[in-house]
């Protein structure tokens, strides 16, 4: 198999989400709790910006050495259309969208939506390294 350096950053992202997610599913009130301080954050918006760039970009970029190579280039177009939303989006307008989102969601819906993320991003990294 051809390795590249997008790989890896898509298997650092990967594993690092997995670990976010499967905390946030055991613990869905702390992120609940640190979603309005991460809010107010324009550190934690312009990284989370940046961080879904490299990953859209790592996943174009491994596409072709992945196993699905259709899903990384969907996921990865996806991730920079949304760092795009977020960087076009205001600080209040971003806000009133997670405010609502947040108010609508019940714990087991938090935790539903943590265990499809644990689920996605294990599969992204299986499917990197597995060709």
């Amino acid at each position: 198999m051809e390795y590249n350096v997008w790989q890896s950053v898509v298997w650092l992202i990967c594993g690092a989400m997995i670990m976010l997610c499967a905390i946030s599913a055991i613990l869905p009130k702390v992120l609940l709790t640190l979603m309005p301080t991460l809010l107010n954050s324009t550190l934690a918006r312009y990284a989370d910006i940046a961080i879904r760039v490299l990953f859209g970009l790592s996943l174009l970029m491994s596409a072709d050495l992945a196993s699905y190579p259709t899903v990384f280039t969907l996921l990865g177009w996806l991730s920079l259309i949304a760092a795009l939303l977020l960087l076009l989006l205001s600080q209040q307008r971003l806000q009133g969208i997670i405010k609502q989102i947040a108010d609508n969601l019940s714990l087991s819906a938090v935790r539903m939506v943590c265990v499809f993320g644990v689920a996605l991003f294990a599969f992204l990294l299986i499917n990197i390294t597995e060709h």
